[in-house]
Formats: structure tokens, C-alpha cells, sequence
């Protein structure tokens, strides 16, 4: 089956949209409040009201160019790319945009031809995403190993670090005497054997594929070797526990949860399960077509 390359990918999408909707309104609304703080100090008259003007005009002035860019950006990346699905969810989980039933969706300015437009652009791209799936990538090969970051020995170069310092501490009487030694007496060595932990635990598995990716389905490595078809596996999520993000993959019957610790990046893993999947659809698809084929041809015969 042909498919059609999309001009604009989710990763470019992306990053226009991490400049656009994010860093931008972020630093002019920091820098409205800083004017205000800073006019403020200047004057010495009205501190307060002139600060909490610096603050409503910065939020409003982020907002302001939040909307503006949200509507071009959505124009332009819905107008290049088919899979809007993972791009919205995608920029959801990093707060660019807004889920579709969210108060703060509908509170975007717009225009009703600007908003059919987008409307349109939608339905366009999720009808050529249905023909055509995702391009594949050549440079991928039909099998992809994923294996835990190599930053994971950071973990050994904090526990050495402290270590270091906890002796140092037990050692040298002068410094052990004052505050800080004490406290370091007592914390560095116990914190360095967390590091060593944490770093043990990692590294039995840091030379073991965690992910891998073939054409038919994907291997996950967790409390032993699981196997899915493409057919159960649905799109991948980011999630957050806390602070810790995860890598959440759903499948019939099942959800593995995997922490953020890969050589690969978020949008790489995201990129990889659309080739793969998109790969396994393509190959049933033309398997089909050819099964057809061989019967029409013994028919005839």
C-alpha cells in the first residue's frame, strides 16, 4: 500500500509548539512581573498595587500570546500532519494545548471560520491518517533494541562522591567539630550506600534489552519476557507518579508501567511504536491483498 510522507512531523510540531506555547508566554510574563518589581522599587510609591499590576498584565499578556500562537500552530501542524491523534496527546501531557472538553480549550479566541477551519483540518487529517497510516522510515530496521540510559552510572559517581566526603568528615577532626561536618558525618555515608543501591538494581539490567521493537510486535523485558502483537498494543502514554515519569504501555489485558530511563528520548520511543505498528498494519493489509489475489487466480482457472 502507498502512503503519502506528511510534510510536517510531530517532532517538529512539537518543538515549534515548546518555543511557541511554552517558552514564550513564560518569559514575557516573567519579564511583565520583573517591570512591575522593578518599577516598583524605583517609585517606592504604591509598591503593592504596581507589583500585583506587573502580575495580572503578566499572566494576561502570556495568555494573550498563548492564544494567538495556539491558533497558527494548530493551522499549520494540522495542515502537515496525519496523525493528529498522538500530536495532541503529546502536547497535552506537556501542557501546550488543552483536552478538547477542557474549560481552557474553549476558552481559546477565535474566529467561527477560523474554527471550522481547524475543525476541517482535523477531519482532513484523521481521514488521511486512516488511508495511508504513517510513512515508514527506512533507516529503522525491522528490529529495534531499546536498553536502559548509560546515565544510570551517575548513580556510582554520586555514591563514590559522598563516600569521599563522609570519610573526609570522619577523618578530619577540625572539620567533623563544626555543624556542617556533624551533619555530614551522618548523612553522606548513608546516602552514598541509596546511591550504591539504586545503582546495583540498574545496572543488572543496563546491558539487557528493556524494549524491542520487530515488525510482527513488541518484546517488553520486566519481570521476565512479555510478547504482543501490534494488533493489542495501543498508542504509548507518558504518565507521572510524583515527580518520576513512566513510560505507560497498554495493552489487551494488560498495562506495563516502565520509568523514564532509556538511551532513547520520549519522542524517539513515541516515533518508534508509529513506524512499527504502522509496519505490522501495512504487512496484514498487503497479505490480505495477495490472498485475495491467489483466489480470484484459481477461480479463473
Amino acid at each position: 500500500m502507498a502512503t503519502i510522507k506528511p510534510t510536517v512531523t510531530i517532532e517538529q510540531a512539537i518543538s515549534r509548539a515548546n518555543w511557541q506555547l511554552l517558552v514564550l508566554p513564560i518569559v514575557l510574563m516573567v519579564a511583565c512581573i520583573g517591570a512591575g518589581i522593578y518599577i516598583s522599587l524605583q517609585i517606592n510609591v504604591h509598591q503593592w498595587i504596581l507589583i500585583t499590576t506587573g502580575v495580572i498584565g503578566g499572566i494576561a499578556l502570556a495568555w494573550a500570546v498563548w492564544n494567538y500562537y495556539v491558533i497558527k500552530w494548530k493551522i499549520w501542524a494540522y495542515s502537515g500532519i496525519d496523525d493528529i491523534g498522538t500530536l495532541k496527546q503529546l502536547a497535552v501531557q506537556r501542557g501546550m494545548i488543552y483536552e478538547d472538553d477542557s474549560i481552557f480549550y474553549h476558552m481559546e479566541i477565535k474566529s467561527k471560520a477560523t474554527a471550522t477551519l481547524i475543525e476541517q483540518l482535523e477531519i482532513e487529517a484523521f481521514e488521511r491518517y486512516r488511508k495511508n497510516g504513517v510513512a515508514d522510515d527506512v533507516t529503522i530496521p525491522d528490529t529495534y533494541v531499546v536498553y536502559y540510559s548509560p546515565w544510570i552510572y551517575a548513580y556510582a559517581v554520586f555514591a563514590l562522591f559522598f563516600i569521599a566526603v563522609g570519610m573526609w568528615a570522619w577523618i578530619d577532626e577540625s572539620f567533623a567539630d563544626n555543624s556542617k561536618g556533624a551533619f555530614l558525618k551522618y548523612i553522606a555515608l548513608p546516602f552514598a550506600a541509596y546511591m550504591l543501591y539504586e545503582f546495583y538494581k540498574r545496572y543488572k539490567l543496563v546491558k539487557k534489552p528493556l524494549l524491542v521493537f520487530t515488525n510482527q510486535g513488541l518484546y517488553i523485558h520486566k519481570d521476565g519476557e512479555q510478547y504482543f502483537s501490534w494488533n493489542s498494543v495501543y498508542p504509548f502514554r507518558t504518565i507521572k507518579h510524583g515527580d518520576t515519569a513512566y513510560l505507560q504501555i497498554r495493552t489487551t489485558g494488560s498495562t506495563t508501567e516502565l520509568e523514564f530511563e532509556f538511551k532513547e528520548s520520549e519522542m524517539r520511543l513515541h516515533y518508534l511504536y508509529r513506524i512499527f505498528s504502522s509496519r505490522h498494519k501495512r504487512n496484514h493489509l498487503e497479505l490480505y491483498a495477495n490472498t485475495v489475489e491467489d483466489e480470484d487466480e484459481v477461480e479463473m482457472e
